[in-house]
């Protein structure tokens, strides 16, 4: 992530990382009495943060330099792109050798993590 960037909407990203924080205290103390009523309510919780993320990113978008939209766009697309192959690789993978199953929220972490990776290369690639 570009230091520009990070230091425009540092208040933006310091609160959607305490929400996460919180919403993993949450869902502990939620897990720990478990009944039946609330169970529709923890499969719900973990969205929150998500929407809060997409939320977020989109007002950051929007108060980017043309630059910046530029580094986030080109990241975007080499996550998709690299998060698509690999996910459909494993899925090729699944069907013919029969690999295991995976959670799919793990395709968010591995998205996560090519978009960043993406930010860094093409951050570094324009600037």
């Amino acid at each position: 992530m570009s230091t520009i960037t990070f230091n425009r909407f540092h208040r933006e990203f310091v609160f959607a990382g305490f929400s996460v924080v919180a919403l993993f205290v949450v869902m502990y103390l939620l897990n720990r009495e478990r009944d039946a009523n609330i169970d529709m309510i923890i499969g719900l919780v973990p969205a929150l943060p998500g929407l809060a993320a997409v939320t977020i990113l989109t007002l950051a978008r929007t108060r980017m330099d043309e630059l910046e939209r530029k580094i986030h766009d080109a990241a975007l697309a080499f996550a998709f792109a690299i998060s698509l192959f690999l996910l459909v690789a494993y899925g090729v993978l699944q069907a013919t050798i029969g690999a295991p199953n995976l959670n799919w929220a793990l395709a968010a972490a591995l998205m996560s993590c090519t978009w960043g990776t993406g930010w860094i290369i093409f951050g570094r690639l324009y600037r």
